[in-house]
């Protein structure tokens, strides 16, 4: 899906690049409901056969001075390098190191990165992300943590990271070999379809606090807005509209809350047509 096609208001985007959290929420709930209301047939049959990409994991590239830790949450479950030494990774001189996944922990609050070669990398963040890498990097790849109050450009020209490099988590590393192609045998049955998100803008309006210029007094106390969610809650079999319009009200007033939230998305998937 190309963002810029859609006609996403500015002020939907938490930066340059990325939606903010509600939005990013509404257009799972549009893109989950377009989903759902299409009849799929497996594919099957298909092969690849030669593939220029490969991955080292965490586990690949763990020793006795860099262990293994796990994080994992509602949506994902990573297992990651606690990269403390230098290493050196062995590569044939046709490989190039493309990407880098890591984690950042917003617990710690120190700053992360790492030294690739001859390249200083900064982790921005919080959170798990997979990012290229900005420069040329082929053969033998020697990695080293980043450490000590430095001033460190982050990855893919997202601004720069300084204060105290105290940590790096690493969880995988993407190869690309210049030598070799794709070659695929393509699936039997396979279909192509066109997903409409097209109640997504409206959605996201609605749930979405900056875009939203009401005059509900945010200070509302915790006990008022739990009446308002059984409130809604009691309208879910009489009026769902009207449960929905009341918890995307609860919405903007707790929009981490994750009963909402479900709640919100039950009520997406029961308005089907």
């Amino acid at each position: 899906m190309d963002l810029n096609k859609e006609e996403i208001p500015r002020n939907f985007f938490k930066d340059h690049i990325h939606l903010n959290h509600n939005v990013s929420y509404a257009l799972g709930l549009s893109l989950r409901k377009a989903l759902s209301e299409i009849n799929w047939e497996k594919p099957y049959g298909g092969t690849c056969n030669s593939n220029p990409f490969s991955i080292l994991t965490a586990k690949d590239i763990a020793n006795t001075d860099n262990g293994l830790s796990n994080f994992s949450n509602s949506l994902i479950s990573l297992t990651f390098l606690k990269f403390q030494k230098t290493i050196t990774l062995q590569r044939n001189e046709n490989d190039s190191l493309i990407c880098i996944g890591y984690l950042s922990d917003k617990r710690i609050s120190g700053r992360s990165g790492v030294t690739i070669n001859e390249y200083e990398y900064a982790f921005s963040g919080p959170g798990y992300y997979m990012e290229t890498i900005d420069n040329e990097i082929k053969g033998n790849v020697t990695l080293s943590p980043i450490s000590g109050h430095k001033t460190v450009p982050n990855l893919m020209g997202r601004g720069i990271s300084k204060g105290n490099f105290n940590y790096c988590y690493i969880s995988e590393l993407v190869f690309y070999n210049h030598n070799t192609n794709i070659d695929v045998t393509p699936s039997i049955k396979k279909e192509n379809r066109k997903i409409q998100v097209n109640d997504f803008i409206s959605i996201a309006r609605r749930i979405n606090t900056k875009d939203h210029n009401s005059n509900i007094d945010m200070q509302i106390s915790p006990k008022s807005l739990d009446k308002l969610i059984d409130i809604a809650v009691s309208f879910e079999k009489e009026d769902l509209k009207l449960a929905k319009n009341l918890m995307y009200m609860a919405n903007l007033l707790r929009p981490n809350g994750t009963v909402i939230k479900k709640k919100l998305l039950q009520y997406e998937n029961n308005d089907k047509p």
